[in-house]
């Protein structure tokens, strides 16, 4: 469903040009909530998926890399949530032509998300 698995969705996202890190994700998601990021929650999720996919495919150690498990788990949860959100409010059809970029998570999962950085 999402251009990085090849969909027919003519989505475009934008790049972050971030690292991840605690710092970077928490500012993003601070961003989200408060209405003043330039990103789309379609580049967010993408981001997300982005910098995950390759700590999977290498099964690298996050403590190699220096990423904290909560971090981990926010990233994995933005992009499984992204997914399912599709998934169950958009119908089939619509998933295949749908501009991403206008889909909007519902604002308290990002401030659930931040919290679960703030600890």
């Amino acid at each position: 469903m999402k251009a990085k698995k090849g969909s027919l969705n003519p989505s475009t996202v934008q790049e972050i040009p971030l690292a991840l890190s605690k710092e970077n994700v928490k500012w993003l998601l601070k961003d989200i909530i408060n209405g003043q990021s330039k990103y789309t929650h379609f580049d967010f999720a993408e981001w997300c998926y982005r910098q995950m996919a390759p700590i999977i495919q290498q099964d690298i150690e996050l403590e190699d890399i220096g990423i904290e498990s909560d971090v981990w788990e926010v990233i994995c949860d933005v992009d499984a949530q992204w997914e399912l959100f599709l998934v169950n409010t958009l119908p089939h059809q619509e998933l295949i032509r749908a501009d991403f970029s206008q889909v909007r998570l519902p604002l308290d999962w990002f401030s659930s998300w931040y919290k679960k950085l703030e600890k």
